[in-house]
């Protein structure tokens, strides 16, 4: 992984450029933000940059014997730690992580911008317990301690580093006064995820959002879609790239006429066409209600935005600004807000796999009874 390998983020990667420049380089970096965002890729292409011998053009060569391992993944000096579960049931010497290292490795090889619930489904491990443990913190010290093989840095990679919990006061020690040449790299979704006492050891990388003109032109380059329907998805996926993709498998296209449907019959006084939008809705596949939801989140968003004047020059196409402006004679902006809230609720009920028709017919009722409907 590369800088040119990530999606957007110019200024993160000015910024971590500079500090190679100045040689200004933090002995630890914790990057924050959402998975989708970039982070992985970023703290990856760090270590890359770093341990590339002969790097060119303010990014590693991408051709030598270091930038090869490190793209597999397999350089030797670097030590990686991510949420994991023991295999076998009474070994409590050995560590998960290690032992789940080549999981690892395929799932991440697959999708760079690998999320914790593709993590979960890649190992078929819904229902598992996963962590960091005591003994895989107890690994990556001594492996630490062992020499440089053959890079610049060792790298001490913790993805999801929020699991760390107590088990983080392990690492205290060597994460303060680490031996010459260890970089550590730690990634979380929030900086309050983590144990003060190991942020404070951390210069911190905020990685937000990707632009919405990055992510759309990713998009093209990707899964060759067409601009409007690649920047329709850009706008849905709120700079993540990991939802931008499974939208981009999904007929977003769908959504506006099951949002417009649904609309019409908020104010219907019959209950049956709406029961039957609700069984429909239930009857798609869990990722595609997510999509749908979220979908109706950002035009709801979106609407009230350009009610409001703000980000002007972030239109909605033909057939959602006339939904919008159906939407808009009927709510008055602070009744949009509470209608992005519901929606916001529903999403997050139907990720923790509550019924889905009972998510929808609660939405509806919610929402019928925000528009003062009158059955």
């Amino acid at each position: 992984m590369r800088f040119q390998d990530v999606i957007g983020q110019e200024k993160v990667k000015r910024q971590l450029r500079a500090a190679v420049a100045s040689g200004k380089i933090s002995h630890a970096y914790l990057f924050t933000g959402e998975e989708g965002y970039g982070t992985l890729p970023m703290a990856l292409a760090l270590a890359t940059y770093l341990n590339c011998p002969q790097p060119v053009a303010e990014d590693a060569c991408g051709e030598c014997s270091s930038c090869r391992k490190l793209k597999k993944l397999m350089h030797p000096d670097l030590h990686v730690l991510f949420p994991a579960y023991k295999q076998k049931s009474g070994d409590k010497a050995a560590s998960p992580a290690s032992a789940m290292m080549q999981h690892f490795r395929s799932a991440l090889l697959a999708d760079p911008y690998m999320d914790y619930e593709t993590w979960l489904n890649h190992l078929g491990a819904e229902n598992k317990q996963l962590n960091i443990s005591a003994e895989d913190c107890r690994s990556l010290l001594q492996r630490l301690t062992l020499r440089h093989f053959e890079g610049r840095f060792k790298i001490a990679l913790i993805w999801h580093a929020g699991f760390l919990g107590k088990e983080g006061n392990i690492l205290l020690k060597l994460l303060e006064e680490p031996p010459v040449g260890t970089l550590w790299l730690l990634i979380a979704r929030t900086a309050d995820e983590l144990l003060p006492t190991i942020v404070s050891r951390c210069q911190q990388v905020s990685v937000g959002p990707i632009a919405e003109e990055d992510l759309a032109d990713a998009l093209i380059a990707r899964f060759h879609l067409p601009i409007g329907r690649a920047q329709n998805i850009a706008r849905i996926s709120d700079g993540n790239w990991s939802e931008a993709t499974r939208l981009a498998q999904q007929h977003v296209a769908a959504f506006a006429p099951l949002l417009l449907e649904w609309l019409r019959l908020l104010q219907s006084t019959d209950l049956l066409p709406v029961w039957t939008w609700v069984e429909q809705s239930g009857n798609l596949s869990r990722e595609e209600q997510k999509a749908f939801l979220r979908y109706a989140v950002a035009f709801v968003r979106q609407s009230l935005l350009e009610h409001c004047g703000i980000y002007p020059n972030r239109k909605l196409d033909l057939e959602e600004s006339q939904l919008a402006n159906q939407l808009l004679s009927r709510l008055e902006p602070r009744q949009l807000l509470e209608l992005f809230i519901v929606l916001e609720r529903s999403h997050y009920f139907i990720e923790r796999n509550v019924h889905a028709r009972l998510v929808f017919w609660n939405l509806t009722l919610n929402t019928r009874s925000l528009i003062g409907a009158r059955s």
